[in-house]
Order: C-alpha cells, then sequence, then structure tokens
C-alpha cells in the first residue's frame, strides 16, 4: 500500500512539474511573440495597380494623396525603384541644416515622393504639385499658364545642391484645394529652370514659413493640416487642411516646435530600450526624407540591436546606403521586431512595421534607417523623422496649437 502511495506522489509530482515547465515554455514564447511582427511577405510588395481609397471625403480641404512613382500617380511616372528614392535622400541631409533662410528650397533634383492634385487660374487647370514639410514656398511653371506677376522686382532664385537652379517672378493666382478656394494665393512662378522635377509640377511647401500653404491659408484653417502616406505605392493616401473629422481613434499628442521639432528622446527595439540620448532631445519630422537618419554613435547601437534580432535571417550586402539588409527569398512571412519612438512627455509611438523592414523586392530587406552625414557641418547630430517610419499613421500638424498628434489605421 505504502508502495502504491509513494509512486502515485511521484506521479503527481512528476506530472505538476512537466505542466509547469509548459507553462513557463508558452510564456516564453508568447512573450517573446509580443516584441516582434509576424507579417506575410507579400503583404509588403507593391501591386501593378492602383487600388481604391478606403473611402472617398467631399470635404473642404480635402485631397487624395499618392506616390509619385507608382500606379496610383497621375503622372503616371512608373515604379517607386528603391534605388532612385534613396539616392534623393541624402542631398536631403546635407543640406537639411544649412539651407538658406530665403525664399525657396535647397534640394537636389527635388524628386519628392508624395503628390496631390490642386487647381491654379481662372478658368481653373490642374496640376500635381509635391508635398514638402522641409520648404515654404509653392511654386510651378509660368509659361505657358501664368503672366500676371506681384512685382516684376518681386523675384526668386533657388539654387540647388546639383549645379541646377529654378528662378521667376512671386505671382498672385487662385488655388483650389479639394472643395476650398482660395484668391490671390502667392506662389512662385518659375521662368527658368533646368531641375528635373521627378514628373510632377512643382511643390506644395508646408513649412512654417511666411509664404508657405499653411501661413497663406491660417485664417481658414488655423494652422492645422494632417496627412497618411500609404504604406504602397499602390494604395491611397490623404492630405487634410483644418480641423476636420479625424480617421484616427488612438491620436495621442507631443509638442511640436519650430521647423517642425518633436521631443524625441528615444528608441525602443523589441523588449529593449535602446541606451541612446540624443544630444539636441528632438528630431525634425519631413515629409520629405525617405527614411529616418540618426547620429553615427546612435545609429550603430540601433543597428547592432536590430542585427540580433533578426540574426533568424541571412545577412546580406549592403544596397546603397543600407548597410543592414537580409535575403528573404524563401520566406512567405516575415519575424522582425517591433520597434518604438519615445518621447520626452512620456508619449510612446510604436512604429508600424512597413517602417521597420524596408521591403527592396520579394528577396530583400533592409533596416530602413541611415547614420547622419558627418562630413557636412551642422549634420552630424542630426535626427530626422523620416517617411518611412510615418507610413499608415494619420499624423496631425497642429501649428498654432504648438503640438503634433499620431495615430494608428490613418488611411483606413
Amino acid at each position: 500500500m505504502g508502495n502504491l502511495l509513494n509512486f502515485t506522489l511521484l506521479r503527481f509530482l512528476a506530472l505538476h512539474f512537466l505542466l509547469n515547465s509548459l507553462h513557463k515554455t508558452c510564456a516564453v514564447f508568447q512573450s517573446e511573440n509580443n516584441h516582434f511582427h509576424v507579417v506575410e511577405l507579400n503583404s509588403l510588395m507593391t501591386a501593378s495597380t492602383c487600388s481604391p481609397p478606403h473611402a472617398v471625403s467631399s470635404q473642404e480641404g480635402f485631397l487624395q494623396l499618392v506616390h509619385n512613382h507608382g500606379p496610383c500617380s497621375p503622372s503616371k511616372h512608373g515604379k517607386a525603384y528603391a534605388r532612385k528614392i534613396l539616392e534623393q535622400d541624402q542631398p536631403r541631409l546635407n543640406f537639411k541644416k544649412s539651407r538658406p533662410n530665403h525664399i525657396g528650397v535647397k534640394w537636389d533634383n527635388i524628386d519628392l515622393e508624395y503628390v496631390v492634385n490642386v487647381g491654379l487660374g481662372t478658368p481653373k487647370k490642374e496640376f500635381t504639385l509635391a508635398i514638402d514639410t522641409g520648404s515654404s514656398l509653392i511654386w510651378t511653371q509660368c509659361q505657358p499658364w501664368f503672366s500676371t506677376c506681384i512685382s516684376s522686382t518681386c523675384v526668386y532664385e533657388t539654387n540647388y545642391v546639383d549645379g541646377s537652379a529654378a528662378a521667376g517672378f512671386l505671382a498672385k493666382e487662385r488655388l483650389s484645394v479639394g472643395l476650398d478656394t482660395f484668391n490671390d494665393m502667392i506662389f512662385g512662378c518659375s521662368e527658368f529652370n533646368n531641375v528635373s522635377v521627378g514628373g510632377f509640377d512643382g511643390i506644395l511647401g508646408l513649412g512654417m514659413e511666411f509664404l508657405s500653404f499653411v501661413e497663406q491659408t491660417s485664417k481658414t484653417y488655423h494652422k492645422v493640416f494632417s496627412y497618411c502616406l500609404p504604406s504602397k505605392s499602390s494604395e491611397i493616401g490623404f492630405l487634410n487642411f483644418g480641423k476636420a473629422k479625424r480617421v484616427s481613434k488612438s491620436l495621442k499628442f507631443t509638442n511640436l516646435g519650430a521647423d517642425y521639432a518633436v521631443p524625441l528622446v528615444g528608441i525602443k527595439l523589441g523588449d529593449t530600450k535602446l541606451p541612446i540620448v540624443f544630444k539636441n532631445g528632438s528630431a525634425s519630422i519631413d515629409s520629405g526624407s525617405s527614411v529616418s537618419t540618426l547620429p553615427s554613435k546612435d545609429y550603430i547601437v540601433l543597428r547592432e540591436a536590430y542585427r540580433k534580432a533578426m540574426s533568424h535571417y541571412r545577412l546580406a550586402k549592403p544596397f546603397q546606403d543600407f548597410d543592414t539588409c537580409y535575403h528573404v527569398d524563401g520566406h512567405h512571412k516575415l519575424k522582425i521586431p517591433k520597434m518604438s519612438f519615445l518621447f520626452e512627455d512620456g508619449l510612446v509611438l510604436d512604429i508600424p512595421h512597413i517602417g521597420v523592414a524596408f521591403p527592396i523586392n520579394s528577396t530583400l530587406v533592409c533596416l530602413p534607417f541611415q547614420a547622419s552625414p558627418e562630413t557636412t557641418p551642422g549634420t552630424a547630430d542630426l535626427v530626422l523623422f523620416g517617411n518611412a517610419q510615418q507610413k499608415t499613421l494619420e499624423i496631425v500638424y497642429d501649428v498654432a496649437g504648438g503640438k503634433i498628434g499620431f495615430g494608428y489605421g490613418g488611411c483606413k
């Protein structure tokens, strides 16, 4: 009898140990999965045809926003090649800190990524303009569309880093945005340029300077605008002006400073807060920069943590300025670490998975971050919050209120 009781007790203890071990194993597995995205590789790929928008708004100040190099582009400019997109970023980084304080912009070939259609002139003609929070001038070609200038002495000149230039007069015309119309909108009327503008007609400057669209429409829109950049160039996002009904129900706000500076102070990857301390305690959020940039020492910290988290894939050779890329051929699903941006006031912004693994093609993905250039004065400590990490978020700029909001599922 005693032997039977001992045997039963041993069986009970063994079963208890086994169940407890399984519980701990499952807990570890679940905890690990909580720090990773598992996504279908095909979901990252751009389709050959344009997907219809989730909703079409008829409200004032609302515009559909599309990628300039994709099937939704009004210019039919072709596929968004990763190599071309990355090439346009480097000159922008080099001059982000050193651009001159005068009317205009100072980018290389200004082949920006996201475009909207607006109406200019009487009778109205539709123009495709690239949006840019990094510059303030609205400009397009004078001839053959416009001839009336404000003054023959009110001219602008724009010099680009590749030696090209644009120059012209400031003009006044009627501008239509969605259902809204603005008379006497001041814009740059270019009479000379040798600049390749990448298939669009000009720039819709959304910066903070006095001639930007945001400033000129302040009585109507109160210096408030929002956008959602679609995750792929075959999808449609939006650009909206004014305090309209928001798409996302998860909007959270943080401070917004001069030149669209946000108080970004750290990055979390998986379950680890990285030992990163930004010298300036802020980053510039920029719709025109393809990827985010960090000071070199901070980028190395992020890169090494990312490589550890992605060690289950085979490291590939660098692709242009991306030094951390992976072969993913043969994989139907990708397991990529979750990432969060940490702000000074405690806001934690979870970065959508498209901002953590950038698809070069169906066999290669890369970490969509770069180190800030150290050779250009003033840029070594530059932190940019680029558009790769903004995709699918509804981002609300309340310039007058000095705050910016982020919400998930913004393009729905």
